[in-house]
């Protein structure tokens, strides 16, 4: 197995190979529709937000489509995987919650949580 894939087993005997991480150009299209889920804060004055500009975000829930980015992630990090019909959003839709959420969990462990370590490193400098 190519060492840039990690093969995950499923209940069931089933298998899914994702990538072990994610390009730059995938990390961007990822990035991209978080940043649709930040708003303006209203009541941050100037002079707040000049000081501080991260105190004039905040996460917008309303606007938040946890569904798009686990969709799209699953494209973005799916390589290959057993079942009979070929990889597709719709297919993937087909499947037991339960399934995909293995496979979500292990993405996220991956890809989000070097997202939010590199995040962290800026700020440290």
């Amino acid at each position: 197995m190519n060492p840039d894939t990690e093969r995950i087993e499923l209940p069931g005997g089933e298998w899914w190979d994702i990538k072990t991480y994610l390009t730059r150009g995938d990390r961007k299209k990822v990035n991209r529709l978080e940043r649709t889920w930040i708003k303006t804060r209203e009541d941050v004055t100037p002079e707040e937000r000049e000081k501080d500009p991260k105190s004039a975000l905040e996460f917008d829930a309303a606007n938040a489509d946890l569904d798009a980015r686990d969709d799209l992630l699953l494209e973005l990090g799916t390589v290959a995987w057993s079942y009979e019909v070929p990889f597709s959003m719709a297919a993937v839709d087909g499947l037991e919650d339960d399934v995909v959420d293995i496979v979500l969990k292990r993405m996220a462990e991956l890809y989000l949580r070097k997202e939010a370590e590199l995040a962290e490193s800026l700020k440290k400098g």
